[in-house]
């Protein structure tokens, strides 16, 4: 971040050589390493000598930045660390007190790159008042530096429950012969594989099939490191398709992997068939447990498509319609959104030819969004897309600070704790080729949440209308909003539409 810009020194027999750039040197490059294998590091530290300080990105920037992106809400978080850890030093030295302020008077410096680049609470602390102080001096500053240490880590468990909902998501695909005969097979498996690296650091997952029975390939387990996310791609990839079907089977299968999983938890499962095997829908269904949705997909007009309609209202899920290959992936995306319980802030098909240039996609993204993530998904695994995004800020520069991860007929983008405006996605084909129809997606995850207070009772048209909203993020209050009007249709019940003038 700022790599070469003052306060560094191109020449190698300078004190502030930076290197011959970016991430030139292995230290640096072992860093991005765990980042990138990480993207649920929260907070991170730059300990050494010396100076007694507590540095980090501040919104005032520096000597030579006269600003950064610092939101107040990630301003106050940063205050609360700092004031955790100088409490802790003090434990050790009473009375003692390290400063704090930014490194910003040397650009490229690890803090700014942590937090600007990737959103990590990134600082650095310079222990001691001397490169090389007494014995006896050190040891007191490494029991301070331990202290603050200790007291960073325990202000990041907090910091992870109010950025973290992870949730438990069971997939059941439908493996029946028709699947085969009605050409579902490949875009299913990629769907499939593309919702796993659409999911967290620390969300569960299990994958199931059913044809005239269910097989579970991979139970219900947290997605912990990268190995997981590949293991359930690898098993995705191992259903063998054929046979009958029971859609009751698929969905008893999914269910049992849930079973005791306290917080958010969904079933998605999808068809294109009907139901000729025991277990039949309406049996499982009864026996599920209280709150657990089912997001139906129905593929192609073979589907069983009440059926599956009527599984997802019994639960509280959503159902969605998937008439052809491309169409699922936006079904997908509407049904991934719903069990995530993210915000869907764009969906949409578009042709991408060599000869058009690039397209650009708007995406409105709200301060206090905690991570945005754009996905580009095409049918012909063969062809390669280019994709890039820029900030409401201006064009991206350092493409460091996007994290992006590939499938097979698929791009994703993640920005953590994105810049609030609007930001645009940004699409290409290399030469060549006919045009490729494609879907482009974003999600939006926010800890942000629209709470009903109060709703006078309505029982007639043309009465008056009196909605009272309020906005939390936590337990924090932030907004509230009051909306009156006229009822103009009647309100009988829960699926009738409220519509007020």
């Amino acid at each position: 971040m700022y790599f070469g810009a003052v306060g560094s020194s191109g020449d190698p027999c300078n004190d502030s050589f930076r290197g011959g750039a970016a991430f030139s040197e292995p230290e640096n490059r072992d860093v991005l390493h765990v980042i990138e294998q990480f993207p649920n590091i929260l907070t991170a530290i730059d300990c050494h000598s010396f100076g007694e300080d507590l540095f980090r990105a501040q919104p005032t920037g520096g000597i030579h930045i006269a600003s950064q992106p610092v939101e107040p809400r990630d301003h106050t978080i940063f205050l609360g660390l700092e004031a955790a850890m100088n409490a802790a030093i003090s434990s050790v030295s009473p009375g003692k007190i390290y400063s704090t302020g930014t490194t910003n008077n040397h650009a490229g410096t690890c803090d700014d790159y942590l937090f600007l680049a990737h959103r990590i609470f990134g600082f650095t602390l310079e222990c001691g008042l001397d490169f090389q102080p007494p014995i006896a001096t050190a040891l007191v500053v490494v029991q301070e530096v331990a202290a603050a240490l200790r007291a960073l880590a325990g202000a990041t468990l907090g910091l992870g429950a109010l950025f973290t909902t992870p949730v438990a998501i069971a997939q059941a695909i439908d493996r029946s012969g028709s699947m085969i005969a009605s050409g579902y097979v490949d875009v299913t498996r990629h769907n499939a594989r593309r919702l796993v690296d659409l999911m967290s650091l620390g969300d569960r997952l299990s994958i199931s099939s059913f044809n005239q029975a269910a097989t579970t390939h991979a139970p219900l387990v947290p997605l912990s490191s990268p190995a997981d996310f590949a293991a359930a791609r690898s098993a995705i990839e191992g259903i063998a398709f054929g046979g009958a079907t029971s859609i009751g089977a698929g969905l008893q299968a999914a269910a049992a992997t849930l079973t005791g999983v306290g917080g958010a938890r969904a079933v998605i499962l999808l068809s294109d068939g009907y139901q000729n095997r025991a277990p039949w829908v309406a049996d499982v269904l009864a026996g599920l447990p209280a709150a657990l949705r089912v997001h139906t997909i129905a593929l192609g007009p073979a589907s069983d498509q009440p059926l599956l309609e009527s599984m997802a209202n019994a639960t509280g899920g959503q159902y969605s319609f998937a008439p052809n290959a491309l169409e699922l992936h936006q079904t997908y995306n509407h049904i991934r959104a719903e069990a995530m319980d993210e915000a869907l802030a764009l969906n949409e098909s578009a042709d991408i030819g060599a000869a058009d240039g690039e397209q650009s996609f708007p995406v409105v993204i709200d301060e206090g969004t905690m991570i945005a993530t754009f996905c580009i998904a095409w049918d012909d695994a063969r062809v390669e897309l280019r994709a890039a995004l820029v900030p409401p800020s201006g064009p991206v520069t350092d493409l460091s600070r996007v994290r992006r991860s590939d499938g097979r007929g698929y791009r994703l983008l993640r920005v953590r704790r994105p810049q609030g405006g609007v930001w645009r996605l940004v699409i290409g084909r290399k030469a060549g080729g006919d045009k490729v129809r494609c879907n482009v997606a974003a999600f939006l995850k926010s800890d942000l949440r629209l709470r009903l207070v109060s709703l006078d009772r309505l029982a007639l048209t043309g009465r008056p209308l009196r909605l009272q909203a309020a906005v939390f993020s936590g337990k924090e209050f932030v907004a509230a909003a009051r909306i009156e009007g006229v009822v103009s249709a009647p309100v009988g019940n829960p699926s009738s539409v409220l519509k007020i003038s």
